[in-house]
């Protein structure tokens, strides 16, 4: 493989940084882009990220050969992605405290897996690694809508 496509499947290298937790490490950083996201039109947000879903499919089947084990903590491409399915739909005007709420709900969803997240994770190749991230960034933006209807701070 590529050091280029290395580089994708580990958000540059985000992958590599700690022993765990590099999932939510990439999610984190993620959450700063998410500002520049924000301010994109409904169809460029969802051009990025049906973009970075077809990215994260292609590049982590190639970093999951290479690394030589199914979903390997160093490929977090998909954590990354999946945080901006998070906040999708959602506009600029968005508090840090619904952004930070946002985060704790897509990595509950991604690590806990309710049904049917854990059962698309054995999906083959990057299917796998990416559709449970896919499924745990709409639960969590649906929640995060719910949450600020009821709860609107």
């Amino acid at each position: 493989m590529t050091i280029f496509l290395k580089l994708l499947a580990t958000c540059l290298g985000i992958g590599y940084l700690l022993p765990i937790g590099q999932g939510t490490l990439a999610a984190f950083i993620g959450l700063f882009l998410v500002q520049f996201f924000l301010e994109l039109s409904l169809s460029w947000q969802l051009g990025i990220v049906v973009s970075g879903c077809i990215i994260g499919i292609l590049v982590s089947s190639c970093a999951e050969k290479e690394f030589g084990r199914k979903d390997d903590h160093r490929i977090v491409i998909d954590e990354f992605v999946s945080i901006f399915i998070t906040f999708f739909g959602f506009s600029l005007g968005i508090s840090w405290y619904w952004l930070v709420v946002g985060f704790l709900l897509n990595r509950f969803f991604d690590i806990v897996k309710p049904p049917p997240i854990f059962a698309l994770q054995r999906l083959p190749g990057g299917w796998g690694i990416i559709m449970d991230d896919i499924i745990a960034g709409i639960y969590s933006n649906v929640v995060l809508r719910a949450m600020m209807f009821f709860l609107y701070v």
